[in-house]
């Protein structure tokens, strides 16, 4: 009796149960618009954070959040171009070290570099006397390169060279970057003059040029003189050296943020050991603080030990947490972040971009100026300083030692003489606390989520964050960023439900559902962004059947591009017509292909063609004039036939699509196709890097600079770098070197579309399209826009739409604009004259 009464009751109770879940439940409304929800912006991740240091994370989801904390020197801005960030100036100046000549006297050349070079010349040093000897190594390496008779002759003529410094520099410029280096220093030298610098050098070099024969005379007379000069340069000096200088003065009152703690603020105590911050202690008075510190790092009897409380704070001071205002920024923080990175100790998988920094420079009357000086012309180093800065009073030996005592790693622990103790040995970078409880300088700090314990977010749940109340610039309008974590196999099923339910502010679409979202633009803001990615189809031009230029054009006009972009990315994308990320000013958009027709109505006449246009008839008259046959509906040279081994990556992405368009295209035409799919490594490894394909499938996603030697470098090919198409063009190799000397933005242009014609117009890839990244932003979010001061300087801010024209101009992603966004509670209405005032 009982089971059949359940079975009729248990259903009802259910039903009822389900039933007033309605009224409990949040619907849109109120998850989207109650009062917390308007403080925050919600938005998602793939996966949980690790590691909060900068330098030496490696994943993705470590700098989604860690960007949020630190800053740079320099900054790209909204349009990619670098701006002074941290440094309220910048200014590039040049140092020259310059060999006096032989027939001038040091007064005589400074008299002709001034009335050359008029006011940038700063300074004018004498660096004294340099003797030229050779040693056995470079009599061997000259010996051996057939020019030892000549360079001992030049040093017996010259046994000492007399040396000069010039300084160049210009006036400091707020909120810009002002360079005076001067790349053609010798030319322009050498123009006044009316000779070459060094006469005899020359004429040495070139007297050894002629002596050599065989296998000996190697390239050109032009580089035999590089080469004599730099053995000259290694027999004392070089006669000419660059040092450029990035000259920054800081923005003050800039403060670092450390916590949260959970200890009384009257308790907590920032040490310092002879003014060298060691550390936070917990401790009843300023007494015990110090002797804490003697005791963990065994201090000197006269050593000045100090203990302050933090005098200004933000949090619950009561309970905690709570963030205290730590040291102010300085020109400390910036020589330490880049010694420690130059440091192969301290481990930083970023250490190479740093090793030509040759010195830093601090100066005792200016505590917020700091000079880097790097070893040679190297114009994309200046964007390495948009790095983060590390803090001083964290990473300096002593605070390092002092946490490595506390966790059972010091000199005392190890039985190692203190002398010869070296903590960051002994403590890895990334195992230290900093990881994961960081100091902060930027807009946002990590709020806990679970207490005093350590990670501060949840795993597989949640990162929050908190606004920074000492943060220097203008603080978020909203105080909290909510990062789901979703599992990266049902992160994007999982988030566009939570975003439409108005549970998130953001969300990443796909290409297929981009159209569905257009569609609903009186709920969303459809922004589309182009990042720094292209698509490619790459061929292998060490292959015999590729090294015809009219082949690769062939084989890229066989290809419908418009078709992929069509019904592979549904149009989620644009066109490419070369090497480079259209977002960026190194892509040239005004390249044109200059083709004369051999078919077709057209056929004899020259035109510029924007793109490539999709012609199997004029393909198949490329490959004809190229020497090809037709026999059989298949494509024969000297009996042999037209085949290509044609590798990718396994999957069902676009590449994948890509790919078996291409495949059947290149069939019809009569080439017989070997396409073979890997797995991503097998991929990589044993094809690519190993130059074992015809034909392969890739793209590319990188860096904001124009050095694309690793790419197109003749010298560059694996394992040396990644020009795995084998790609070789003197123009090109020339230019790339020449434009690493360039600090002029519009010649770093003009030279960047001059490198992406050549190499666009031999056609080393079928370049496809640069696809876009489209973000969904939900309409109830607006951006604040500062637009003025009021008669107290306060600023003066009004609301904007996410789609005005000023963002959507924009090449920086929707992310440079988060700090400025606002959550209203309903959505907001815009003219079409506020979405472009």
């Amino acid at each position: 009796m009982w089971i059949k009464r359940s079975l009729v009751i248990v259903p009802i109770v259910l039903f009822a149960f389900l039933a007033q879940s309605v009224f409990w439940v949040p619907g849109t409304a109120s998850v989207s618009n109650n009062e917390s929800r308007l403080n925050r912006i919600i938005l998602y991740m793939g996966g949980n954070p690790e590691d909060m240091n900068p330098w030496t994370s490696t994943k993705t989801t470590d700098s989604t959040i860690s960007d949020y904390f630190f800053e740079g020197l320099i900054r790209y801005n909204r349009m990619y171009e670098l701006e002074p960030w941290l440094a309220e100036t910048v200014v590039v100046r040049h140092e020259v070290t310059v060999a006096v000549p032989r027939d001038m006297t040091a007064e005589q050349l400074e008299a002709a570099i001034r009335a050359e070079f008029g006011t940038l010349v700063a300074e004018v040093s004498d660096k004294g006397e340099k003797k030229l000897e050779i040693g056995d190594e470079l009599a061997k390496a000259a010996e051996a390169a057939g020019a030892i008779r000549e360079l001992r002759s030049f040093v017996e003529a010259q046994p000492s060279v007399k040396l000069l410094r010039i300084a160049f520099s210009d006036k400091p410029v707020s909120g810009e970057i002002v360079s005076a280096v001067q790349p053609d220093f010798r030319a322009r030298m050498e123009k006044r003059l009316g000779h070459e610098l060094y006469p005899e050098l020359k004429q040495a070099a070139l007297t050894a040029w002629e002596q050599l024969t065989g296998e000996k005379r190697v390239g050109t007379p032009e580089a035999w003189l590089e080469q004599f000069e730099d053995f000259v340069g290694q027999a004392g000096t070089p006669l000419l050296q660059h040092n450029p200088v990035v000259d920054c003065v800081l923005h003050k009152g800039v403060y670092w943020t450390d916590g949260p703690f959970f200890s009384d603020p009257a308790r907590t105590w920032l040490t310092s050991v002879n003014g060298d911050e060691a550390g936070n202690v917990v401790a009843d008075s300023k007494e015990e603080a110090i002797g804490l510190i003697r005791q963990r790092l065994a201090t000197a009897a006269d050593a000045k030990v100090d203990a302050i409380n933090y005098d200004k704070r933000f949090g619950d001071d009561a309970k905690g947490p709570w963030w205290g205002r730590g040291p102010e920024l300085g020109a400390r923080d910036v020589k330490l972040t880049f010694e420690h990175l130059k440091d192969p100790v301290y481990g930083s998988p970023r250490r190479s971009s740093y090793l030509s920094i040759l010195d830093m420079r601090v100066f005792d009357d200016n505590r917020y100026r700091v000079q880097v000086v790097l070893d040679e012309l190297y114009s994309p180093a200046l964007a390495d300083l948009a790095g983060s800065l590390l803090p001083y009073h964290v990473w300096n030996l002593k605070c390092w030692e002092h946490e490595a005592v506390r966790r059972g790693l010091g000199p005392q622990d190890l039985g190692i003489e203190r002398a010869k103790y070296n903590p960051m040995s002994h403590l890895r970078s990334r195992d230290r606390d900093f990881a994961l409880a960081p100091s902060y300088l930027g807009s946002m700090l990590l709020e806990p989520m679970n207490g005093d314990s350590k990670p501060y977010w949840e795993n597989n749940l949640r990162v929050r964050l908190r606004r920074n109340e000492f943060y220097w610039n203008r603080k978020t309008e909203y105080e909290y960023v909510d990062w789901f974590v979703f599992d990266p196999a049902l992160g994007s099923e999982t988030s566009e439900v939570v975003f439409l339910g108005g549970g998130m502010d953001i969300y990443s679409a796909k290409d297929y559902q981009v159209q569905r979202y257009e569609a609903m633009e009186d709920k969303y803001y459809v922004i589309k962004r182009q990042p720094t990615t292209y698509e490619y189809i790459g061929f292998n031009m060490t292959r015999e059947q590729l090294k015809d230029k009219r082949v690769r054009m062939a084989l890229s006009m066989a290809i419908n591009v418009d078709d992929i972009l069509k019904y592979v990315v549904f149009e989620q994308g644009q066109r490419i017509s070369g090497p480079g990320y259209p977002v960026l000013p190194w892509y040239n958009p005004e390249y044109r292909i200059e083709h004369t027709w051999r078919s077709g109505p057209k056929k004899g006449q020259t035109e510029q063609l924007q793109f490539l246009p999709f012609d199997m008839e004029e393909a198949k008259a490329l490959l004809l004039e190229a020497g090809y046959r037709e026999q059989g509906g298949k494509l024969f040279k000297d009996g042999k036939p037209l085949r290509l081994q044609f590798v990718n990556t396994t999957g069902q992405g676009s590449r994948q699509k890509s790919a078996v368009l291409a495949k059947e295209r290149w069939e019809q035409l009569g080439v017989e196709v070997d396409y073979k799919q890997y797995e991503w490594n097998d991929y990589i490894q044993r094809f690519i890097m190993a130059m074992n394909f015809d034909v392969c499938v890739l793209g590319w996603s990188g860096g904001l600079d124009f050095d694309k030697r690793q790419l197109w470098g003749t010298d560059f090919t694996p394992p040396n770098g990644l020009n795995f198409v084998g790609y070789s063009n003197p123009e090109v190799d020339k230019l790339m070197s020449d434009i690493l000397k360039v600090y002029d933005y519009d010649e770093q242009v003009r030279l960047s579309h001059e490198i992406f014609n050549k190499i666009a117009s031999d056609f080393p890839y079928v370049f496809l399209f640069s696809p876009f990244t489209t973000t969904i932003a939900d309409r109830h979010l607006v951006w604040r826009k500062e637009v003025g001061k009021d008669a107290q300087g306060n600023p003066i801010y009004e609301d904007r739409p996410l789609d005005h024209e000023f963002i959507n101009t924009s090449r920086a992603t929707w992310r440079f604009f988060e700090p400025e966004l606002v959550r209203r509670a309903e959505i907001p209405q815009f003219t079409d004259e506020q979405k472009r005032n």
